[in-house]
């Protein structure tokens, strides 16, 4: 017999399972992203360490992050004074914004000061400079205990 090509509905059946998986697919995922992670901002151990790897980890997030005086306001203006722009970069109208990592040890001292990225070897060594003579933070802390903590910051070179 000849049967024509006609077509097929969808079982209302199949459909409602379809979504149904959609909506759990779904669910999961948001699930999957609003979970807790662990953390795994912690970076490389100290050469010199032989104890514990607790001890000599340096954080790039701790429960409490380090505080310069008063505030994240306070250390934009405290380099905004103290960044010296240096006289021939004036002259040679060079500009930019230069990148710097540091690390607030446990004393709240500034350490292992490093250019991330940077405009001209002029403005990147002011900058250097500048953050290598930073007072004291108030130290970050991971579990209650004082903790090395990596802070990023970009420092403005602007010629009005």
């Amino acid at each position: 017999m000849n049967q024509e090509d006609t077509p097929r509905q969808v079982n209302p059946i199949h459909l409602i399972f379809v979504i149904l998986g959609f909506i759990c697919l779904g669910y999961l995922a948001i699930e999957y992203f609003n979970s807790p992670k662990e953390d795994l901002n912690t970076t490389t151990q100290a050469p010199d360490s032989s104890d514990s790897f607790e001890n000599d980890s340096i954080y790039d997030k701790a429960d409490l992050m380090p505080e310069f005086k008063d505030g994240k306001l306070s250390l934009s203006k405290y380099v905004g004074s103290h960044v010296v722009y240096p006289p021939e970069a004036i002259d040679k109208d060079i500009t930019g914004r230069v990148f710097v990592t540091f690390v607030v040890n446990k004393n709240g001292k500034v350490g292992s000061v490093e250019l991330l990225k940077g405009v001209h070897p002029l403005l990147d060594e002011a900058a250097l400079e500048c953050v290598r003579n930073l007072p004291r933070f108030y130290a970050g802390e991971q579990n209650g205990e004082k903790v090395r903590v990596r802070i990023n910051i970009p420092i403005n070179f602007t010629l009005k």
